[in-house]
């Protein structure tokens, strides 16, 4: 099943995937997706945005408010209907996505930085209250991902540098997988080979 808050063209659309139209600042109607039959036993949150940088000094408070509804209150909201369903199945995963700037210093992004770090916070509180239900809640914390739309914002960066959405999703579909050959921490980085500074 994929949710979100516009059905895919027709064109756009895979056999055999069912297409589930949310708003998911509304939680009747994400408690409406998680009811469907048969329950997922692994759900993958991709809904997030980003605003340019802002300094403090100039720091615009609805932006700030409308970085937290669209990075952290939706994965909230996700994570609250989704813990149930997967506890009611004997486990499964619960995947986010947060970034690499949820561990920096912010500067210049603060309303962004800030709520991808509410992200990786709601995902410790999550993974520690699932353990005991077998439910495994995860985020991977990206750099620039490589889109057309990234591309067309940031037209100079290096590009080739920046993770691959192709990339992003084998490692998004491992940590869904249920593999527990490894130990892997409730946070994966996924992000270029630039400054490690």
């Amino acid at each position: 099943m994929v949710a979100d808050a516009r059905a895919p063209r027709e064109d756009r659309r895979h056999e055999g995937v069912e297409y589930v139209t949310v708003d998911v600042l509304d939680e009747a109607s994400v408690a409406a997706a998680f009811a469907t039959s048969p329950p997922p036993r692994a759900i993958v949150n991709l809904i997030g945005g980003y605003t340019p940088p802002q300094p403090l000094s100039g720091l615009d408070v609805s932006v700030l408010r409308q970085q937290l509804e669209l990075n952290l209150v939706t994965a909230a909201i996700v994570t609250k209907h989704a813990m149930p369903v997967l506890a009611a199945q004997d486990g499964g995963a619960l995947v986010h996505v947060s970034s690499r700037v949820a561990m920096e210093k912010g500067e210049n992004g603060f309303a962004y930085s800030v709520s991808k770090l509410g992200v990786v916070r709601l995902v410790e509180a999550a993974a520690a209250e699932g353990r005991e239900q077998g439910v495994r809640v995860n985020c991977i914390m990206p750099s620039i991902i490589d889109t057309p739309a990234n591309r067309t914002a940031m037209p100079r960066a290096d590009h080739d540098r920046w993770p691959k959405p192709s990339e992003l999703a084998a490692v998004l579909a491992f940590l869904v997988s249920g593999v527990k050959t490894w130990r892997i921490r409730r946070m994966t980085e996924v992000f270029d080979l630039g400054d490690q500074s």
